[in-house]
């Protein structure tokens, strides 16, 4: 993760663009009296996302964090995959 300010983001903008992006970065941008802002790539974005919604119902959390400490206790086996029928 990177911070910088933003005099320095408007120097730079399309090199800071193409960091996160090449990245999978994060970049904070500092602003004098303002708040904040925070810059990512767009698969970045769709990654938290994505995991925000598989957290948001406790019982896929739950389920989730068991699967966790199952795999980590290496209590896991292999299954075969189903053809799909398409």
């Amino acid at each position: 993760m990177r911070t910088i300010s933003s005099t320095e983001a408007s120097k730079s903008f399309e090199s800071r663009l193409d960091n996160v992006a090449d990245d999978a970065d994060i970049t904070i941008i500092t602003r004098e009296g303002n708040s904040d802002a925070v810059v990512m790539s767009l698969s970045y974005f769709n990654s938290l996302m994505e995991t925000i919604n598989l957290l948001e119902s406790p019982a896929n959390a739950a389920s989730l964090t068991c699967s966790i400490k199952k795999s980590k206790n290496r209590q896991t086996f292999e299954r075969e995959l189903l053809e799909s029928g398409d």
